[in-house]
């Protein structure tokens, strides 16, 4: 009886110090670091800042405890894993399990197909970014990067990619807007992309920038080597499935010869400045297949500028060349953001009759006022702002409309279409 009672005090011993491991962990060594694309709790806070008594203090402060506790990253790793190993189950859901060791992001398998219309707002945008670009003298290029699971099929477990790039390119055809197409450069090579990141790999960003440049009419030939084998590289969605252990794969560097001009730190900087051994100049707004992609256009251009601004000023510099580049399952950024650049002056008749009046709002976008509302449904076709005597054509977004003009005065009406019928409705100015 004595053993009994003496094991089971033992065992709840070794329950109860378990137990503390977590929290006396944190008091000695600290929080625990936050894993991949994660955004920890912030510390709660016992008042708000205007004073008032924070109610959810509470509830605050378990989320800051159950982001932090010791060794949470070694346990998601080991839950995960487990998971992963033994029933082919990814518990993030932002994870889908590829064949043999393969991840892919999965909202690029499970995402429906954008509507026409999406697509539309998306291009058209980029239609007039072109425009304006151009009006400057600079040369306008757009470089959509396929996600992987379009371009990585047979690395697929089950499902179809849900993507929508091809479809895109095919509009921007139609609109006349200058695109590289990376879809016969990058289709089923599965060497160019990392088994457990979402991105493609060093050879894969030269292949691409090969592909752009030979689209600019200048050199490229960086697909030829050499490269040399780095260290090793953790995938973005490894780190997310198994933050402590996260899986390190073979990365491929190059020779490069040109400097950063900025103060970098990282090739997620959000600004980089550097100097290549070319003859033109590069403004490039780009997303996370830059952070490979970039040091193969710096290398060719006498200046670049890589920003990671996904809301784009075009009343700065433009550089002989603007590129923008966008993966594909972002392609809503395109219209889900205000881009600052003077709308464009429009000399056209139009017949209209008049529609419900719709608020607007205003506010300062640099030496420019921007005007934005919100209009619901309407069709794919060109929107217009009729004031003081002048049209200017705007730029469509998810919710509206939106454009910048130099200055604003007099009675305003927003022109649309809707199920053929072109309505002006006049706008009120908040």
């Amino acid at each position: 009886m004595f053993q009994r009672k003496g094991s089971a005090a033992l065992l709840l011993i070794l329950f109860l110090a378990l137990s503390l491991v977590p929290s006396v962990g944190m008091m000695i060594f600290g929080g625990s670091r936050a894993g991949a694309n994660e955004i920890l709790a912030p510390r709660p806070r016992l008042r708000e800042r205007d004073g008032t008594l924070n109610t959810e203090f509470l509830t605050d402060c378990s989320d800051y405890l159950s982001d932090r506790f010791f060794l949470r990253q070694e346990a998601i790793t080991l839950r995960n894993r487990l998971s992963t190993d033994l029933f082919a189950t990814s518990p993030s859901p932002k994870v889908a399990l590829g064949r043999e060791g393969w991840l892919f992001y999965a909202e690029t398998l499970e995402a429906a197909p954008r509507s026409d219309a999406e697509l539309w707002r998306a291009g058209e945008n980029l239609k007039l970014l072109q425009e304006y670009a151009q009006s400057r003298g600079s040369r306008f290029l757009f470089v959509l990067c396929p996600n992987k699971a379009s371009l990585c099929p047979d690395a697929l477990r089950s499902g179809s990619p849900a993507g929508d790039g091809q479809r895109f390119e095919q509009l921007l055809d139609t609109l006349e807007v200058a695109h590289c197409s990376l879809y016969e450069v990058l289709q089923g090579r599965e060497e160019l992309f990392y088994h457990t990141d979402s991105h493609w790999n060093g050879k894969g960003a030269a292949a691409a920038a090969d592909a752009i440049l030979t689209e600019l009419d200048m050199e490229g030939g960086f697909a030829r080597g050499p490269f040399t084998e780095g260290a090793g590289h953790a995938g973005d969605l490894s780190e997310m499935l198994y933050p402590a252990a996260p899986a390190v794969e073979t990365d491929y560097s190059y020779p490069f010869r040109f400097t950063y001009t900025s103060k970098y730190k990282a090739p997620n900087d959000p600004l980089i400045t550097a100097e290549g051994s070319g003859k033109q100049t590069l403004y490039c707004y780009r997303d996370s297949f830059g952070n490979d992609l970039h040091p193969y256009l710096a290398e060719s251009f006498a200046a670049s500028t890589f920003s990671r601004k996904t809301a784009f000023d075009l009343t700065g510099e433009t550089g002989d060349v603007l590129l923008i580049e966008l993966v594909e399952r972002n392609i809503s950024y395109l219209s889900r953001y205000e881009h600052t650049y003077p709308a464009p002056e429009r000399s056209i008749e139009l017949s209209t009759v008049e529609g419900e009046p719709l608020a607007a709002k205003r506010s300062e976008a640099g030496a420019l006022i921007r005007l934005s509302g919100e209009l619901a449904g309407y069709d794919p076709a060109p929107l217009y702002l009729r004031v003081g005597g002048q049209l200017y054509e705007c730029a469509p977004t998810e919710s509206g409309f939106t454009l910048c003009l130099p200055e604003l005065s007099g009675e305003a009406a927003l022109i649309y279409q809707l199920d053929g019928v072109r309505y002006a409705a006049p706008l009120t100015i908040n």
